[in-house]
């Protein structure tokens, strides 16, 4: 699932072919949200150290209600884009997405800020996800479904040795 406004890409693996963790998490109360001044850290890979899994911390400058998304006082180099933003409890506030420069006509280098998703729009994905899977083994188990192995016509026809006639 390919969400173009906010970045942000789902992509569905299968358990045979990537090994999960056994824990996930935890992620902050639904429908709570931090304030300005709260300090987060995020982990991410940057291109300047691609093989080093490097912390970074800021603290929160703002949050935009249109994009739920959180402005944080920190960098997000290339690299960091997906990590995980953390709070000190260790709880789950949501994912780096961008990295927004200062824009000042100055002749130095100035700070800009970290965009991070709230985890609790990303919510809303999984549980998308997790109503097709419910669907998907709820079709499985239905009686309506035919069994292969026994013959008969596809999904919700009677076989035709149960009294259904058909026309040719």
């Amino acid at each position: 699932m390919l969400h173009r406004r906010r970045d942000v890409a789902t992509i569905v693996v299968s358990e045979d072919l990537v090994r999960f963790a056994d824990e996930i998490p935890e992620t902050i109360e639904v429908g709570k949200r931090k304030k300005e001044g709260v300090e987060l850290g995020w982990l991410g890979y940057p291109n300047v150290a691609p093989a080093s899994l490097c912390f970074f911390s800021g603290r929160t400058s703002s949050y935009l209600e249109e994009e739920q998304a959180y402005l944080i006082d920190g960098v997000a180099i290339n690299g960091v884009s997906g990590g995980p933003v953390f709070d000190r409890y260790q709880e789950l506030i949501g994912l780096v997405t961008a990295y927004i420069p200062n824009m000042a006509h100055t002749a130095q280098a100035l700070p800009g800020l970290c965009l991070a998703y709230d985890i609790e729009s990303l919510r809303k994905v999984v549980e998308e996800f997790r109503t097709m899977d419910e669907a998907k083994d709820e079709e499985m188990r239905s009686p309506d479904t035919t069994d292969p192995n026994e013959g008969g016509g596809p999904k919700g026809e009677p076989k035709p040795s149960q009294g259904a006639s058909r026309a040719d």
